[in-house]
């Protein structure tokens, strides 16, 4: 099928099926193997949306919660990518930080709470580009 996941899915953050994506009309899930840099393989399962608008919604309103609101720039990749507390960076959070750094140009010590409205929906287009 043709198309990325995130248009396929309606779902432009690719979000993961969950309580959130749920609670922001989640119709369904999809299943995806994806193998990182060290070779081991790793199970999502991306949340599927009756349209666009409520996909975005549900992004947007995740995003506004207080355990996003509070984090940096610098930060949002690491919890957003599902790195552990501890755990060093992975390839795809620095990956993703270096995107947000060059295509934003925000400092990356702001948070998202920080941010003005238009650079909020900055941060939202931007993050949807990424994920395709």
């Amino acid at each position: 099928m043709k198309g990325s996941k995130a248009w396929r899915h309606n779902n432009p953050g690719n979000l993961v099926i969950g309580p959130h994506a749920r609670q922001h009309g989640a119709i369904g899930s999809a299943e995806y193997i994806v193998v990182d840099e060290i070779g081991k393989e790793k199970k999502y399962t991306f949340a599927i949306f009756p349209n666009y608008e409520i996909g975005r919604a549900a992004m947007i309103a995740l995003f506004k919660e207080e355990r996003f609101l509070k984090l940096t720039l610098e930060d949002l990749p690491r919890k957003y990518t599902g790195v552990e507390d501890g755990q060093p960076d992975t390839k795809e959070a620095i990956a993703y930080r270096d995107f947000l750094r060059t295509s934003t140009k925000f400092d990356m010590k702001r948070t998202i709470r920080s941010l003005s409205e238009n650079e909020f929906n900055t941060l939202i287009k931007k993050m949807k580009n990424y994920e395709g």
